[in-house]
């Protein structure tokens, strides 16, 4: 469906601009990326309010975006999925957030957090795919840079909002972190993939049933 609509607002600008089929294709991914992370923020904003989670949604984004953005990490094929799947993430960790714990507890999951995103950026950071490796050593070491400073900022706002008794939150920056870093490991691809390949598999299941 995205992919149809981009498309489509794509040809008629690529008309307008007397575009030649390789341009109208950049057009239509660029679309893409800008129309589908405003539908999945007004999703899981709408969600969110109703839920009465929408200060831990937001927690969780302000670590989540930025550690993907840096970082990298796993995609699925097809926009709707990517929607349907990161508002589940989101939505659910966000709730997760919620359950009370301990400041012993939350330590620990920070710190053992804060050694994880470090291990993941020097291991795997910036995460691509096979198909669409990042072949510009710079760049790459680049990225490192940019996560590793993520990461500690991270870290250091973390440990000032637990001292502040912000549990919660706090909690809801650790779960962001720790979903967009198992995206940039290959577990993470490895799960995506498979989950992509259920859906296929439905999906033909599906067509071969009408």
């Amino acid at each position: 469906m995205m992919e149809k609509v981009t498309r489509r607002i794509a040809e008629k600008l690529g008309d307008t601009l007397a575009a030649n089929p390789e341009q109208i294709e950049i057009y239509a991914y660029g679309l893409e990326l800008l129309i589908l992370p405003v539908i999945n923020l007004i999703i899981v904003s709408v969600l969110a309010y109703i839920i009465g989670i929408l200060p831990n949604v937001f927690a969780f984004l302000l670590v989540f975006a930025p550690f993907r953005l840096w970082g990298g990490g796993v995609h699925l094929t097809t926009s709707i999925r990517c929607l349907v799947v990161s508002t589940v993430i989101i939505v659910g960790l966000s709730s997760l957030s919620m359950i009370n714990i301990s400041a012993v507890l939350l330590y620990i999951l920070l710190f053992s957090s804060f050694l994880l995103g470090l291990y993941v950026t020097e291991k795997w950071v910036p995460a691509c795919s096979q198909e669409k490796p990042i072949t510009d050593y710079e760049k790459a070491i680049r990225q490192k840079k940019y996560m590793i400073i993520l990461i500690i900022c991270w870290f250091i706002a973390s440990l000032l909002m637990t001292k502040m008794h912000l549990y919660n939150y706090v909690l809801a920056l650790i779960l962001g972190a720790i979903s967009s870093l198992l995206l940039m490991t290959p577990g993470g691809f490895c799960l995506i993939g498979a989950i992509d390949k259920k859906l296929d598999d439905i999906n033909k299941g599906g067509v071969k049933n009408v």
